[in-house]
């Protein structure tokens, strides 16, 4: 049992090792990957475990393996669904219709330093924090972390909480007519929070979306932290910023 496991987790590294690098893309679409007796070479370890990994990366559509030639990468990658010019509503609801969101995360909490300076909290003030996973044919794609000062957060049906259009339903019960959108864009390394939630390995960077948004009136409403799983997601922008701004507020 105890070797059983070893092998396990040996094949699961391997495979771990070799997804990273195609999704990074060391290894391009069509270029051939190691081949088993390289793998059993490189990283000590039997052809029965090289093999397993090998069909761990071809059974997820990473590779197509040929007999006498080798393994290669697929030339079709996945389908990434394009966000543009940040306004996700409208992207997911015309080009991922069956997206799911699920919430995993619901609690009142004081907020990290950084959150608390950003929203205007006191000291000791808190939010309301919640996550949400965005999920397509059992495939997590994004998830979202919400901070919500709690003078603004009332006894929200979970329905609402998980509507992919949140935020301006959020901002009609509320009574805001307006706000304003300020976002920030960077590629971050996954903790383990994300390795867990998304499904992914530790060397697949993400997309981390920061949204400040705020009222008419200037006064910060709630903070939103987006992360993207690059291999599922693109982010496109295609006009101006004056454009960009008054198409997200439309």
């Amino acid at each position: 049992m105890e070797q059983s496991t070893t092998t396990q987790a040996a094949y699961r590294r391997i495979y771990n090792v070799l997804k990273a690098q195609i999704l990074s893309g060391e290894y391009p679409e069509g270029e051939q990957i190691p081949t088993e007796q390289e793998i059993c070479t490189r990283f000590e370890v039997s052809r029965i475990t090289a093999r397993h990994s090998l069909r761990l990366l071809q059974d997820e559509g990473l590779v197509v393996r040929s007999a006498g030639r080798g393994t290669f990468v697929r030339t079709t990658a996945p389908h990434k669904i394009p966000i543009v010019e940040g306004d996700y509503i409208r992207s997911v609801h015309r080009d991922a219709p069956n997206l799911f969101r699920k919430l995993v995360r619901r609690e009142r909490t004081e907020p990290p330093r950084q959150v608390k300076d950003t929203l205007g909290l006191l000291d000791t003030e808190e939010c309301e924090v919640f996550e949400r996973v965005d999920i397509i044919d059992d495939v997590p794609i994004a998830y979202d972390r919400v901070y919500l000062p709690c003078r603004f957060s009332m006894e929200y049906e979970q329905e609402l909480l998980t509507a992919i259009d949140f935020l301006p339903r959020w901002l009609a019960t509320e009574g805001f007519q307006r706000s304003t959108i300020r976002e920030v864009t960077e590629a971050v390394r996954p903790d383990e929070h994300s390795i867990r939630l998304l499904e992914i390995v530790p060397e697949q960077p993400l997309l981390l979306t920061t949204d400040i948004i705020t009222s008419e009136r200037g006064t910060p409403l709630m903070l939103v932290e987006t992360f993207y799983r690059g291999d599922r997601i693109q982010l496109v922008s295609t006009g101006t910023a004056e454009s960009i701004l008054e198409h997200r507020h439309e």
